[in-house]
């Protein structure tokens, strides 16, 4: 039987040719399997953070290589930006792989560019979105919408232990860290 989830892609993908944009390859190999099982015709990837450790899928790869020494934000930029405006070489693997720019793209989660060479996402982090996940404001959020919720504070890391004292209603604090110059895991 299969999951519930690969008809509603088929919908999508089906007979479709698909491109697996950004990261590095190793990232795409489940990916590109469901899009198999969900009957894309033809699958491209387009690797932006280098080529990784592991086995990529087998499929045709382009991989763009990030300068040595990139941090781990730093190489998530790195990445978006090729995203945001491909090289060349990218582009000509595009455009020979899918001549009349149709083919569906298939992004990480945290890809906030809206098409590729043209071709729109399937999906992206809009701006609006984005802002939203910025946990130290998300209490103006709450209020503005009405809803209730447990206290919470913002501060510095040194501070933590004592601010979460003051909020703990005996079940244990829940922490999150300042994303608004990076990410933390999604989270």
């Amino acid at each position: 039987m299969e999951p519930w989830w690969i008809p509603p892609l088929r919908d999508v993908v089906g007979d479709r040719d698909v491109v697996i944009a950004g990261v590095v390859p190793a990232a795409w190999v489940d990916h590109a399997a469901q899009l198999r099982a969900a009957g894309a015709r033809s699958l491209l990837v387009v690797a932006t953070e280098g080529g990784g450790a592991g086995k990529g899928p087998d499929v045709p790869t382009v991989v763009v290589e990030p300068p040595e020494g990139l941090g781990m934000m730093e190489r998530l930029r790195f990445g978006q930006r090729e995203l945001d405006s491909p090289r060349p070489d990218v582009i000509d693997a595009l455009d020979d792989f899918d001549p009349r720019g149709e083919a569906v793209v298939v992004g990480s989660f945290l890809n906030t560019t809206p098409s590729l060479a043209g071709r729109p996402f399937l999906s992206y982090r809009r701006p609006e979105w984005v802002a939203l996940e910025d946990k130290v404001i998300v209490d103006e959020l709450w209020d503005r919408a009405g809803v209730a919720r447990l206290p919470s504070a913002i501060g510095a890391v040194d501070d933590a232990p004592a601010l979460a004292s003051t909020i703990d209603r005996g079940s244990g604090t829940v922490w999150a860290g300042d994303a608004r110059d990076g990410v933390h895991g999604g989270g």
